[in-house]
């Protein structure tokens, strides 16, 4: 894997890189660089500060675009006292933006932004500036990041400020900076001068890493055709015009006119994909008997159809124009607006909801893992894993192994109010049942914690990590090793069972996914492992892999 999608980094970072690309502006070359951070009255600066071999490039003129009557309607107040919380400076003020950004070839990337304001600048405050230390360089203001990946601060002005990581900065500080112009600088020329906003990404510099990417990523057969896109594309370019005329464009350059007609009938297809899904989200929808989320499918099938009948690409030659409009005229920007975010609302319901699916499912995955925890605490202090239940003197089950958990999960309130010589449906442990910690509840059941039904269950049988009897399984018993047998398994609701009895899925010598009820997450199931992990396992896996993810002792192969 590369460094960088490896390096994790907190939020607030995350955030506040992105609040900077926004409010920090840039008006000069490289070459220039020093003398353009301070021009001389009435000057015009020479171009936007980029790093000679960056492969993305963004301007933006936030005081300008404040200005245009499309974003009127927009909450900027919001957005200004946001970034005043945040960073301690005001977007509004910012009279343009430079931001570039090289390949990530070995480590954190190279990036610079350059700040022009109407007024004095200053360093950034709060969570923009809590990875650095306050100082001084060339005896002026600075902030000093000690993450290298992070931005060092910079006042060369008392109108500009500068963030970009520290060792670039102080070469930067002292005019030590490359004389050259790089290739995607001269693609975009004056570009810069005329746009309220304008960004440039150069797939080319970017191709090495997107395809290496791809070879580390397994696509299913239908769309091992996208593989070659990153072969066709050498650009990407978006101009953004609101407070003056001119056209406001998305426009994708291949590299060379063959490549477009290869790329338009890509996303033809994806089009008519992307239709057939919203169409089978809709559809879903519709059969949901709540009438809200009916409501949700007509209309997200009925902006889908205009989306497919409204939205036409166009070739110009090596070049495909996605989106093109002219949005300086208040009335039809508006309408203009209203029209796109009522398209992509539609659209971004999919998206939505998946990202929604996502949260559930791995707040489902915490709950198993919760569960596996406290059984392996368990057989620490015991020795094995427990029964699948208690038994009296009878013979007769009494509570299930999920009860005997809750010291183990800071339960032990609830734990103590059980009679553990009595059945689980005995009048008072049965008055119990609705005091079920949430965590024995699937994120995305339908049911509640009141009704007391679990989704998770043991896996139980002669040969299976519950034995089904009176003893526990101690970890030698578990000659197929505990990476490869299943613990415990999440069931859909039609399976779920009241989580103190001592009901768990016996899945017998031809076990089926099928077994474990409706799925509650597309795809698939989760299955806690008896090493601890928690995985998901796809609805489509065979008999005989489920089989031997079963047993304790098979010997089986396990691929899943």
């Amino acid at each position: 894997m590369h460094p960088l999608l490896s390096r994790r980094r907190p939020l607030h970072r995350a955030v506040c890189l992105l609040l900077c690309v926004a409010f920090l502006p840039g008006n000069a070359s490289w070459a220039a660089a020093q003398e353009a951070a301070a021009p001389a009255p009435g000057r015009q600066p020479e171009g936007p500060a980029l790093l000679p071999t960056a492969c993305v490039v963004l301007l933006v003129r936030p005081k300008q675009l404040a200005e245009a009557p499309a974003l009127q309607s927009l909450p900027l107040e919001v957005v200004r006292a946001a970034a005043l919380k945040e960073l301690g400076l005001d977007p509004v003020d910012a009279e343009q933006i430079a931001f570039s950004i090289e390949p990530p070839l070995v480590g954190p990337p190279s990036y610079i932004l350059h700040a022009q304001f109407a007024g004095a600048s200053r360093l950034p405050q709060g969570r923009a500036s809590a990875h650095a230390e306050a100082g001084q360089l060339g005896g002026k203001p600075y902030l000093q990041s000690r993450d290298p990946a992070a931005p060092s601060f910079y006042l060369p002005n008392e109108r500009t400020l500068w963030a970009m990581p520290d060792g670039l900065l102080r070469r930067m500080a002292v005019g030590d900076s490359p004389s050259s112009r790089g290739r995607l600088a001269e693609l975009v020329g004056q570009q810069w001068r005329q746009d309220d906003a304008f960004a440039l990404i150069d797939l080319e510099l970017l191709r090495p890493l997107v395809n290496v990417a791809l070879t580390q990523v397994e696509l299913p057969p239908e769309r091992a055709r996208w593989r070659e896109v990153p072969n066709l594309l050498r650009m990407v370019r978006l101009r953004v015009n609101l407070s003056q005329p001119g056209p406001t464009e998305l426009v994708v350059g291949a590299s060379s006119e063959q490549a477009a007609e290869r790329l338009a009938a890509l996303f033809e297809e994806a089009k008519a994909e992307a239709a057939a899904n919203i169409a089978t989200e809709a559809a879903r929808l519709s059969r949901d008997p709540d009438p809200v989320q009916q409501a949700l499918g007509r209309y997200q099938q009925r902006m889908a159809e205009r989306w497919r009948d409204e939205w036409q690409l166009r070739r110009e030659g090596s070049e495909i124009v996605l989106v093109r409009a002219d949005l300086s005229g208040e009335g039809t920007s508006s309408l203009w607006a209203a029209g796109t975010i009522g398209v992509l609302g539609a659209l971004l319901l999919p998206a939505v909801q998946a990202a929604r699916e996502a949260a559930r499912r791995t707040t489902s995955q915490n709950n198993l893992r919760q569960l596996t925890l406290a059984l392996h605490s368990y057989a620490a202090v015991e020795g094995s894993f427990p029964p699948h239940a208690t038994y009296d003197d009878q013979g007769r089950p009494l509570l299930s192994w999920r009860v005997h958990m809750l010291p183990y999960m800071g339960q032990t309130e609830i734990y103590e109010q059980f009679r553990l010589d009595e059945p689980w449906d005995s009048p008072h442990n049965q008055a119990l049942i609705p005091q079920m910690p949430e965590v024995f509840l699937d994120a995305s059941s339908t049911l509640t914690v009141a009704e007391g039904r679990t989704h998770y269950l043991g896996v139980v049988g002669a040969r299976q990590a519950f034995s089904g009897d009176r003893r526990g399984r101690a970890f030698a018993e578990f000659t197929d090793g505990t990476s490869n047998t299943l613990l415990a398994v999440q069931a859909g609701d039609d399976k779920a069972t009241i989580w103190t009895k001592p009901d768990d899925w016996a899945p017998g010598d031809a076990p089926q996914a099928a077994h474990l009820g409706k799925s509650l997450h597309p795809g698939g199931f989760l299955a806690a492992f008896a090493d601890g992990s928690v995985q998901f396992l796809l609805a489509e896996i065979d008999g005989e892999s489920l089989r031997g993810l079963t047993t304790i002792d098979g010997g089986e192969a396990t691929p899943r």
